[in-house]
């Protein structure tokens, strides 16, 4: 939800193949100029200040594809006029920019912009269909630095009302509910134990209830809460899961249950108590569940169909659900270059969309999180933040901006023309079919262009990181734990049977750094970097991913790194950022063949499939290694500052690196 990507690049006057539904023809692009899908209606062209209206991208010159703002939360508040008000806040992440909040007359297009602090952005957990709302009208929105900002009916504005008075371990106000009382009740992300709190709508004063949880591992939060005076239970989570119950009149606080990495817990309030679902072995074979009551401080056994083993009492929420709002299309809602965010609305099916736009003062360029070369040439690149894709023609110097998909970062493979996309949240896949219009949104949907096909959930693995083919028709795929437990997690899925499956089972102690698919020896290599005491090692997997050995590459090293395979059958090269060293390791014979170190930090990494060479980004100078020999050379001298991090791509013989919001066409001297 909160997490970082990278940046891309534009230019030129000529034309290129437009994904509309006429598929294949051929629609100018003028100078400077980024082009929108028009098979979306509320997407116009904007321009692109930072391109250039002539030359060409090169290693000198770069493009900054795509400029904007992301809108992190919504709600919609009926106002004094007989329609309504449409709230959002907006915020380029990391841009040090202001955030902006905006509340927009549907029916006028009136709107009034308030500005608030850098960085103090809003909990996108909470938009229209789960806003609080409280009896008097105010609208909350739950923030990061542990504040709370809130939109005023009386005069249709956003204010602050303050910093939660925690402590320093606090840095988001994480979840947020109601009580019967009508008060609000929430807990925060911490460093250490989560603090709950409440808040009263109307004084707009806070009072800190205390602490929940006891034994932490890492960063945890209040992952669920829900009240029943005088407790409050939270589901304190990730690693490991504590049920917690707090007196918030004695300050009594005790632990009711526990769950580990493969565990969850969720709190439902019901119409006679509370609940807590207990799950062990969370997405695994032997995944189970119980579910109990939660009275006085306790656990009560639960039964289907019977009433609660005590008295049954009022611990229905507080609601103030509003009547006969208009729909919403919200999927133009982030500003693009110009600042102007769109929201379609209509009162009802049979009524005609209308469109209201809103203008922000801040839009900043958007990182690069992805980037493949598709079969057609042109290359496709996904912006951070959910702000969507765009697809570059580096021979006609044009790009198409696409700006609809949820999914943030992530790993791209082509497969016989089709081009699979997977990424966070929940280690989502996507199929895209480059050929055909693009159709997709926000939503999920099997019909669209990409097509949802579905999410690696066996793996466990939200962040996803690798996405290797196979021989076999499979996809393997890597990525990173959170929430429900640490390290990695591997699965597949099969494009023919369009079935997932996958596992996390002893890979808790290895972040994922690199995959590796040995289709002559039908192994699967899970390259990771140690997150304990312990050195990293390969875990070499069978086709069906069942662990068959554990590999030491070098002694003591802390990440075995991204991998490559080679032209000689069960070796691969390795690229440690960590240890700043590159490898060829004998995995079928289980040893180290040879090992070079790096002249530096690694910044990108890739490998031309031409003739297997790595060629790496180690500080500000491009190095090629021969992938048999590990024979280095340095190529060039980068231009510009070097970014924390970056993707390098070919495309056939021409070399693009991804760095920032920048995309840049490399020369490659003596190639």
């Amino acid at each position: 939800m909160y997490g970082r990507s990278l940046g891309a690049v534009l230019l030129g006057p000529v034309v290129v193949a437009a994904c509309t539904a006429g598929a294949g023809t051929e629609q100018p692009i003028a100078p400077g100029v980024v082009a929108t899908d028009p098979t979306s209606p509320a997407s116009p062209a904007v321009t692109n200040p930072s391109a250039t209206p002539t030359g060409t991208v090169t290693n000198e010159t770069a493009l900054v594809p795509m400029r904007s703002a992301r809108a992190w939360t919504t709600a919609l508040a009926p106002n004094a006029r007989g329609g309504w008000n449409f709230i959002t806040q907006t915020y380029e992440y990391q841009s040090g920019t202001p955030t902006e909040f905006v509340v927009l007359d549907l029916a006028t297009g009136h709107q009034t912009v308030t500005q608030g602090p850098a960085g103090v952005y809003a909990n996108s957990n909470y938009q229209i269909d789960g806003e609080l709302r409280a009896a008097n009208g105010r609208i909350f929105f739950p923030e990061l630095a542990d504040q709370m900002a809130y939109y005023d009916p009386s005069d249709e504005t956003v204010k602050q009302v303050g910093v939660l008075p925690g402590d320093a371990g606090d840095q988001l106000m994480f979840r947020v509910v109601f009580g019967p009382d009508g008060k609000l009740y929430g807990g925060t992300q911490s460093s250490g134990l989560p603090t709950v709190f409440r808040l009263d709508p109307d004084t707009l004063q806070y009072q800190v209830l205390g602490k929940v949880g006891r034994d932490r591992s890492s960063y945890s939060y209040a992952y669920y809460v829900a009240v029943d005076p005088p407790w409050l239970y939270a589901a304190v989570g990730q690693s490991p899961w504590e049920l917690a119950a707090l007196n918030m009149t004695t300050g009594e606080m005790k632990i009711l249950a526990t769950r580990g990495d493969d565990g969850f817990m969720q709190l439902d309030t019901r119409a006679d108590g509370v609940s807590v679902t207990l799950i062990s072995g969370l997405h695994t074979a032997q995944q189970s569940s119980q579910i109990l009551w939660c009275a006085d401080g306790q656990l009560f056994p639960f039964v289907g169909g019977e009433p609660p083993p005590f008295a049954a009492r009022a611990v229905k929420p507080q609601d103030s659900p509003i009547a006969a709002a208009p729909e919403l299309d919200v999927s133009e809602l982030d500003p693009g270059a110009g600042g102007v965010g769109h929201v379609r609305w209509r009162t009802g099916a049979a009524a005609a969309w209308r469109d209201a736009s809103f203008q922000v003062q801040y839009t900043s360029p958007v990182d690069i999180d992805s980037l493949v070369a598709l079969p057609d040439g042109t290359l496709l690149g996904g912006a951070a933040q959910y702000h969507g894709f765009f697809r570059y023609d580096p021979d006609g110097r044009a790009m198409r901006d696409y700006r609809a998909l949820g999914i943030s970062g992530g790993p791209r493979t082509v497969v016989d023309g089709m081009v699979y996309l997977s990424g966070y949240p929940n280690g989502v896949l996507y199929a895209y079919d480059p050929s055909q219009p693009w159709t997709a949104t926000k939503e999920p949907r099997v019909d669209a262009n990409p097509s949802y096909l579905g999410n690696f959930a066996a793996a466990g693995a939200h962040y996803a990181y690798f996405l290797e083919p196979s021989a076999s028709g499979r996809l393997y795929y890597a990525g990173r734990r959170e929430r429900d437990g640490v390290g990695g997690g591997v699965g597949y899925y099969d494009v023919a049977t369009q079935q997932f499956a996958g596992h996390h089972r002893e890979l808790d102690t290895l972040d994922p750094q690199g995959l590796a698919v040995l289709d002559d020896l039908g192994l699967v290599v899970y390259s990771g970097r140690a997150n304990t005491a312990a050195a990293a090692q390969l875990v070499v997997f069978d086709t069906e991913l069942g662990e068959l050995e554990r590999q030491t590459v070098i002694a003591g090293m802390r990440d075995t790194g991204r991998l490559f395979p080679t032209a000689a059958s069960g070796v691969v090269v390795g690229v440690s950022a960590t240890d700043r060293v590159i490898y060829r390791h004998d995995v079928a014979a289980g040893a180290l063949v040879s090992q070079k170190a790096l002249p530096g930090a690694v910044v990108a990494v890739t490998q031309r499939a031409s003739d297997r060479s790595i060629w790496v980004v180690v500080g500000a100078a491009l190095w090629r290694y021969d992938a048999t020999t590990l024979e280095a050379r340095r190529v060039r001298t980068l231009p510009g500052a070097a970014s924390d991090a970056g993707m390098l791509v070919w495309r056939g013989a021409r070399l693009f690196w991804a760095t920032g919001s920048e995309l840049r066409e490399i020369a490659t001297p003596g190639e």
